[in-house]
């Protein structure tokens, strides 16, 4: 990333109110850099427009594939969005990015939660846990996971992830 690009990632982070200005200005001169791209969507993510986050990942995923960020705010845009098969895929290729990060596996096992997909759910759950034992997303969804299956003492030992 270039040195403004660093800039801009930086008042995006930092969620400065000069971020979208600057970045759309850049984009105006490089609508076709991923980074660029990747930092709209970032922004847009976090103001909540979703609809339009998600073309500027998969805009930016179409020029690079190599950045597991990218990928994991695509996926994440995908989830919010309900889109749990696409989402599940594309964590799966974050996953293989980054195999030592817990997120990745505790985010398709809260899409299989979402689907009902419960033996799912505690596969990717236990994959998650074993990375990061007190990973909350996992712990959450392996609450909702062994509920639903009946495994009421684990669901319930779960369950302080969800009221603390």
């Amino acid at each position: 990333m270039s040195e403004i690009g660093k800039r801009l990632a930086e008042l995006v982070r930092t969620e400065d109110s000069r971020a979208w200005p600057a970045v759309n200005a850049a984009l105006n001169e490089s609508p076709e850099s991923p980074d660029l791209l990747y930092l709209a969507g970032c922004l847009l993510r976090a103001q909540g427009s979703l609809g339009l986050a998600l073309p500027c990942f998969a805009k930016a995923l179409s020029k690079d594939q190599r950045q597991p960020n990218l990928w994991m705010h695509y996926a994440a845009t995908l989830h919010d969005l309900n889109e749990w098969d696409d989402a599940i895929k594309a964590f799966t290729v974050v996953h293989a990015m980054v195999p030592k990060d817990a997120m990745p596996p505790a985010n398709i096992a809260a899409a299989c939660s979402q689907q009902g997909r419960w033996r799912d759910c505690l596969e990717w759950a236990d994959k998650a846990l074993k990375l990061d034992p007190e990973n909350y997303i996992a712990h959450i969804s392996a609450s909702y996971g062994c509920l639903a299956l009946g495994r009421w003492a684990e669901g319930w030992d779960h369950t302080q992830y969800i009221y603390g």
